[in-house]
């Protein structure tokens, strides 16, 4: 009902056809431009902060879920590429309808993505890390105590 829903909520198919959801979504949820990717995912964070995805081991991402801060480690190095950043959306193998990816059970460590924002010099670095990867790595997440 409409005093129900949030003042943003999407009410008209034409607005998600074609759109790709920040994380899992279950039967019923309220759908919002800040639960899809794209512009709206920024919705919230500080101006001059960009949304970047990243490949992240599937099985190193216990408890990384949207809204939760991390930091990031590059498995190639085992550099710290960026500290204290947010997520905005997870995705992969393990991904359960709250948008947390968990470690692997009944099945493989697949890859994960997962979207974080962060200050566009750090952006940077993590782009540079990324770009230096070797074939088969990617980057840990490490949570951060909220």
């Amino acid at each position: 009902p409409a005093g129900q829903r949030p003042e943003t909520g999407l009410t008209a198919y034409g607005d998600i056809i074609g759109q790709v959801t920040a994380g899992p979504v279950a039967a019923r949820d309220v759908l919002t431009p800040e639960r899809l990717v794209g512009s709206g995912l920024l919705a919230g964070q500080p101006d001059g902060h960009v949304a970047l995805t990243l490949p992240v081991l599937g099985g190193a991402t216990t408890g990384v879920a949207p809204g939760v801060h991390v930091d990031i480690y590059s498995t190639g190095t085992g550099q710290r590429t960026a500290t204290d950043v947010v997520v905005l959306a997870v995705s992969g193998p393990h991904a359960s309808a709250s948008g947390m990816v968990g470690g692997s059970s009944l099945g493989s460590d697949g890859d994960a993505s997962v979207t974080v924002a962060l200050p566009a010099s750090d952006a940077s670095r993590v782009a540079t890390s990324l770009s230096a990867i070797q074939a088969g790595d990617s980057f840990v997440l490490a949570v951060r105590r909220s």
